[in-house]
């Protein structure tokens, strides 16, 4: 940044400020563009939209009526960020007292915010994937309610991943999160309960035909002494 107002001001001698602030935000914008072509070749690559199906982001956005796809819409998303960044930029070289105060906190903020994207996308895959081995053992067990337990582990791990993410962005919520922690914490005690209590016909079937096979083979083992 240093480097830039060095330059900008060597330039202002020769140019008015406002031409290179128009200059600089052309140069922001191609390269804005680019960034958001980049960001949607790699994700693309990385099969990022094939992992939003699996975990319903892309179902969310048809929902929305959103015509761009997840990668797409990153891209779009890291184009606003350069191209945003782009104008902050320019107003500081242009001695903007506002603007530079306020690059100064999001230069602080944007690494939080990062890390609450991570959490977020990860945590979420991780919920998506519970949800569905939670479905799949209820319904082994026979219990009718099995997409009811995986909708509620869904709602759950996600109340649990805004509340982590909230903290990575330094959002005071300690109160918050921890009452999150007992809900979900309960939560957990009851589906455990819940299954428990659906696999209870499971078990008594299993432990008939057990009985009934040591009967069988008593039976079996006893015939011949009977006989003679």
């Amino acid at each position: 940044m240093n480097f830039l107002q060095t330059l900008f001001q060597e330039w202002s001698h020769y140019v008015p400020n406002w031409l290179l602030g128009l200059a600089l935000t052309a140069v922001g914008w191609v390269i804005a563009i680019a960034v958001r072509f980049v960001v949607t070749l790699l994700l693309q690559w990385m099969r990022f939209d094939a992992l939003s199906q699996k975990t319903g982001l892309a179902s969310f956005l048809r929902k929305g009526q959103v015509s761009f796809t997840p990668s797409q819409l990153f891209g779009i998303a890291a184009f606003w960020i350069v191209l945003m960044s782009t104008f902050f930029i320019v107003a500081i070289l242009l001695d903007v007292e506002v603007a530079t105060k306020l690059m100064e906190k999001l230069l602080h903020f944007i690494p939080s915010v990062v890390s609450a994207l991570f959490v977020i996308v990860v945590g979420w895959s991780l919920v998506v994937f519970l949800s569905n081995f939670t479905r799949t053992i209820a319904r082994n067990a026979s219990w009718e309610h099995a997409s009811t337990i995986a909708a509620v582990v869904k709602v759950f791990g996600g109340i649990l991943i805004i509340a982590v993410a909230a903290e990575q962005i330094d959002l005071r919520i300690t109160i918050l999160s921890s009452l999150v922690l007992i809900l979900v914490a309960g939560a957990a005690l009851g589906l455990a309960l819940a299954f428990g209590l659906g696999c209870q016909e499971m078990a008594r079937e299993a432990l008939k035909k057990y009985l009934k096979s040591l009967k069988e083979k008593n039976q079996a083992g006893n015939g011949p002494d009977l006989e003679g």
